[in-house]
């Protein structure tokens, strides 16, 4: 262990895709994964903001319609000057905590579609497709526009909504390393879809391993839908936005994850996304503590994280 730390601490470790140096969104969790006609359904943006400016968070549907040889989100389409109040179907906010939670009704749209589908075909539902844009605070113009609610058949409110009906254009509204565009699907559910629910994914302990500066924490996931006739499929996904995860192992329903400071002097954050091959997802985060910390005299002092058991 003491030979692990040494090399740790002098041997540069090979590139880490978990590692998430610039703004980016981990997952989006929609609860319940399959919604009924008219339900509301609960969406969860989930973002690594590495320098923890409070990330701008905007999710909203995409209904997809055939326009100029493209695909287009009816939702933005200024038709004849009728288009639909932006904040009806735009929810924009700030990702507080690593997330930020919304709630929205499925769009009339899939709704109608699902009732124009035979019985037979309502089995698998009808997918909505919902987009999620974050970026640093003041980076993209498209939230102060949405903000301002201007009305249909304005030029404002025409500039917002061309941007809404072709998110693709999104990813030029400032630097890369400041904007992340993200695509999630949910189920609009017909009467004989199979329901599911979205997996568990519990902290357990968090603890210190002795006498290095290595954290260890145990999260439990299990399946929140046994009845499901769907194969279960688990997918981990982690980011973290300050040192180095140096072990990540996930047997027996348990996930256990293994983190160093790397002398980073600032915290951090832990994200841990679950999808369980059902199009049930979720998340939680763990805050990261800085390799350095200063005791009432000003003198620097060892990182120490003592044992804290979330769940007996």
């Amino acid at each position: 262990m003491f030979l692990l730390a040494g090399l740790l601490g002098c041997v540069p470790l090979p590139f880490d895709t978990d590692y998430a140096a610039t703004l980016q969104i981990v997952t989006v969790v929609a609860d319940p994964p399959q919604v009924d006609p008219f339900t509301p359904v609960e969406l969860q943006a989930w973002v690594a903001d590495p320098f923890a400016r409070g990330a701008d968070v905007m999710i909203w549907p995409c209904s997809p319609v055939q326009l100029d040889d493209r695909l287009r989100c009816f939702e933005g389409l200024d038709l004849e000057s009728k288009g639909v109040r932006l904040p009806t179907f735009v929810r924009t906010g700030t990702a507080n905590d690593d997330h930020l939670s919304v709630t929205v009704l499925p769009p009339i749209q899939s709704v109608l579609a699902l009732q124009q589908l035979p019985e037979d075909a309502q089995t698998d539902g009808v997918p909505i497709p919902v987009f999620v844009l974050t970026c640093d605070p003041g980076v993209c113009a498209i939230f102060d526009q949405v903000r301002a609610d201007p009305e249909p058949g304005t030029e404002a409110y025409a500039r917002a909504a061309r941007l809404l009906a072709d998110p693709e254009r999104m990813a030029d509204q400032g630097p890369r390393e400041s904007v992340s565009l993200a695509l999630k699907f949910y189920t609009l559910a017909g009467p004989e879809t199979e329901r599911t629910s979205t997996p568990l994914l519990l902290p357990l302990a968090r603890r210190q391993v002795p006498d290095l500066d290595l954290v260890r924490w145990r999260f439990l996931v299990e399946d929140a839908s046994p009845q499901a006739k769907a194969p279960l499929e688990w997918q981990i996904d982690v980011r973290y936005t300050s040192g180095r995860i140096v072990e990540q192992t996930f047997r027996d329903g348990e996930l256990e994850i293994t983190w160093s400071p790397m002398g980073d002097d600032r915290g951090g954050s832990l994200i841990v996304s679950v999808a369980d091959g059902r199009g049930g997802v979720t998340a939680t985060s763990v805050p990261l503590p800085e390799s350095v910390r200063y005791d009432a005299a000003g003198d620097p002092t060892r990182l120490n994280v003592p044992e804290v058991t979330v769940v007996p």
